[in-house]
């Protein structure tokens, strides 16, 4: 463990996938708690994003081929956070609703696979198990608090996933 902290490029890393991973489980979950209030039927709702999900998953590791996972996971970041902004400043009917929703959880899935994969690439093998534990506690913690966030007055739960994602849009630019 003092190795992986002495070496300055595996510290910022660490410091940049554990937010990363706290932030893609708390947004992605947040999402889903959030479902219940969006306008339509909840079913074709869930249907609707658990096939963006799918498709987010392959799409992925395309993407990450060609550009990079570091620019791949600020993309997504990014994509999640213009998705909220668009959802609380555009969403008044069912289909932008709708679309910003798939928009944000595209993005928000991109990010969650990818710190699998960045996790994996970007350390050595020696230390990779114990980031992988570092990075699912505060995935996990973050994760307890997303129905917490979900449940208060609208819009806040949308302006602190956007801050969320901004945030670690902008950190995630530090992976080296």
């Amino acid at each position: 463990m003092a190795d992986l902290l002495r070496d300055k490029v595996q510290r910022t890393n660490l410091f940049v996938m554990v937010l990363a991973w706290g932030a893609s489980s708390f947004c992605f979950y947040i999402l889903g708690f959030y479902m219940k209030y969006i306008p339509g039927d909840i079913f074709i709702n869930t249907i609707i994003t658990s096939f963006c999900d799918a498709v987010s998953s392959i799409v992925t590791g395309i993407i990450s081929q060609r550009i990079g996972p570091q620019k791949t996971m600020t993309f997504g970041f990014g994509l999640s956070a213009v998705g909220g902004i668009a959802l609380m400043v555009l969403g008044k009917s069912e289909i932008s609703i709708m679309v910003f929703i798939l928009l944000t959880k595209f993005g928000i899935s991109i990010c969650f696979t990818l710190c699998y994969i960045i996790t994996a690439t970007y350390f050595p093998s020696i230390v990779c198990s114990r980031v992988f534990g570092i990075c699912n506690i505060f995935s996990r913690i973050s994760t307890v608090l997303s129905p917490l966030m979900a449940e208060v007055t609208p819009p806040i739960p949308m302006c602190i996933y956007v801050f969320v994602c901004f945030v670690s849009m902008v950190s995630s630019m530090l992976l080296k």
